[in-house]
């Protein structure tokens, strides 16, 4: 069976890891036909309305910490799965942040995304779009629909202008 969903969020950081995404403790082992999943996600955009999680999880703890991750698709109510609370944050109020804990959370073999031990190459790489977008957005008000009107940001021209 599939996942039927909308939304999603993102399960990559840990209390205790920060940015080091390679220091993340939560792991999953395979029993049987399911992975087991165990241990938490903090900071999670859009935690508390999301349908799953793309969540990142060590799969292999004998071998180097850039080869023993993978990805997972788990729905977010799936037994196991607990949204512990929403945490205040100073913007972005229109998404939710969230803590989330996982105990023994299964999910179906095949909600594995990609190849097994993969999974720190395919997050490194959705996080160089992702940066990419948000600096973009940060010149989301203006672009080529603005009816050729441009705004210069701190007396630089803006990304739309330099590249038109």
């Amino acid at each position: 069976s599939g996942i039927n969903a909308e939304y999603g969020c993102l399960g990559v950081s840990e209390v205790g890891g920060g940015s080091d995404v390679a220091a993340l403790k939560t792991h999953a082992r395979l029993d049987g036909d399911e992975w087991v999943i165990n241990g938490g996600k903090m900071w999670t955009t859009n935690g508390a309305q999301a349908d799953w999680m793309c969540l990142l999880a060590n799969t292999d703890c004998s071998t180097d910490v850039h080869r023993n991750k993978s990805l997972f698709c788990v729905p977010m109510k799936t037994p196991g799965v607990v949204v512990h609370r929403l945490i205040e944050k100073l913007g972005m109020h229109a998404s939710d942040t969230t803590e989330t804990t996982f105990e023994d959370v299964r999910i179906p073999k095949h909600y594995l995304v990609g190849e097994e031990g993969k999974g720190f190459i395919y997050q490194m790489q959705q996080f160089q779009n992702e940066r990419i977008y948000i600096a973009a957005g940060g010149n989301s008000s203006v672009g080529p629909g603005d009816g050729g009107h441009y705004r210069v940001h701190f007396t630089t021209p803006s990304f739309w202008q330099i590249n038109s």
